[in-house]
């Protein structure tokens, strides 16, 4: 056996036994906690248990004030009261935790696909090395989710979901088909944003491509849902009532929590950080606009690419970011990765080196303050910074990718759907 084919098959042999430990081992591990009783709770999905419970009972679910106060949707809240929050708690961590650990693969599987399908066109890295590839940097930030009972998969998938149906839907479709989709796609938004308002960034995106219908619908399907709907299990006063201290709860924390060292965002560092306090506010400004024009340059690119862009801005804009939402950036990251010329990694351009050190570094310190502090917003900074190399420059090798992210049928496709 020649020494390439060795390295080949040790290489397959670690990808393995990453996507054996994070999407096997480490789920198992945290169920096998959960049952022992001097085991701490899921604190988070604590705070989705008891606001579901409260909303089932017709309870405002918007009381708590502190730190752990629920900051989604009415109608989320009682979707978990209608369903999960039915079980005693320690039936529903264990429910809840399975399902998060059977939903990440199959994301991850479905991700992969749609973009060697999609964008990549080739098979440059087979599927087990990309599953690999991603658990090594963004294996912890998975497991911390699971840790905290967090619920981020949920929209990442729901607006994969959304641009993946976007990718596909077309003036040229039957008007039948062609509203369906667009019904299907502002109710995976509005649910999206239901759960995390920083989903709401891809409304520049579909603002640029003149996407008015599809706004609007959202609009429409949100209210819908959030008032007809719950007011079908309350009354319509308690209804509005809930979803006016929704809006009011979305910043009742935000501006206690933004200069704390659990705040990775890079509006946080800022605000912390003793020279560049006071031109925070400004520069954060700054950096929205920059990225409105970068968004408005790349509306046309593939909407998967879109997707990986909103996804990746999201950890760098959002006001408030929390170290396991670092599983944001996976998609830039294969983009990245897969665009790199083959060669070995003393080789690569010296910001490419920087970020996947940085990347690295902070995948394996993600528990600790000052990846928190740090390493969050600086390393995806970076990421950012060569993602958009990718996106906007002209060199042969850069001008490949781009010829695969933006196929004949984008580049001719009329803005809107």
């Amino acid at each position: 056996m020649n020494q390439k084919k060795l390295q080949d098959r040790l290489l397959l042999g670690a990808c393995a036994a990453l996507c054996v430990y994070f999407l096997l081992i480490g789920p198992i591990i945290q169920l096998v906690k959960l049952t022992w009783t001097q085991w701490d709770i899921l604190v988070d999905f604590e705070v989705f248990y008891k606001a579901g419970m409260k909303a089932f009972q017709h309870h405002t679910v918007y009381d708590v004030t502190d730190h752990w106060q629920y900051k989604y949707s009415p109608l989320i809240a009682y979707l978990f009261g209608a369903t999960i929050s039915q079980l005693n708690f320690s039936q529903a961590q264990m429910v809840f935790t399975v399902g998060l650990a059977l939903l990440c693969p199959l994301l991850l599987l479905w991700v992969l696909n749609s973009f060697e399908r999609d964008v990549f066109k080739d098979l440059k890295l087979s599927l087990l090395k990309k599953m690999g590839l991603v658990l090594l940097f963004y294996g912890n930030s998975y497991l911390l989710e699971l840790r905290f009972g967090q619920v981020n998969l949920i929209p990442f998938a729901l607006l994969f979901g959304f641009f993946t149906l976007y990718s596909k839907t077309s003036p040229s479709d039957k008007p039948a088909v062609h509203w369906i989709k667009l019904i299907a796609m502002a109710t995976l938004w509005s649910l999206a944003i239901q759960i995390k308002l920083y989903s709401a960034i891809i409304g520049g995106f579909l603002l640029f491509r003149k996407e008015f219908k599809l706004i609007a619908l959202t609009l429409i399907v949100t209210f819908g849902l959030e008032f007809l709907l719950l007011s079908q299990f309350h009354d319509w006063q308690f209804t509005v009532s809930e979803n006016w201290a929704w809006i009011k709860t979305l910043t009742a924390s935000s501006k206690t929590l933004l200069p704390t060292g659990n705040n990775g965002s890079l509006l946080g560092l800022m605000s912390r950080e003793p020279y560049i306090q006071e031109v925070a506010g400004p520069v954060w400004i700054a950096l929205l606009l920059g990225y409105l024009w970068i968004q408005y340059q790349v509306r046309n690119v593939h909407p998967l690419v879109n997707f990986a862009l909103n996804l990746l801005a999201i950890l760098l804009l959002n006001p408030l970011v929390w170290n396991y939402w670092t599983i944001f950036s996976a998609p830039a990251f294969l983009i990245v990765m897969h665009s790199l010329p083959e060669q070995p990694f003393k080789k690569q351009n010296l910001w490419v080196k920087l970020t996947l050190l940085l990347l690295f570094l902070n995948h394996i310190l993600l528990f600790t303050k000052v990846s928190r502090r740090y390493g969050h917003p600086v390393a995806h900074f970076l990421l950012f910074v060569v993602f958009m190399q990718i996106l906007l420059k002209e060199t042969d090798g850069f001008r490949r990718l781009r010829d695969y992210l933006l196929p004949g049928r984008f580049r001719d496709l009329p803005s809107g759907t």
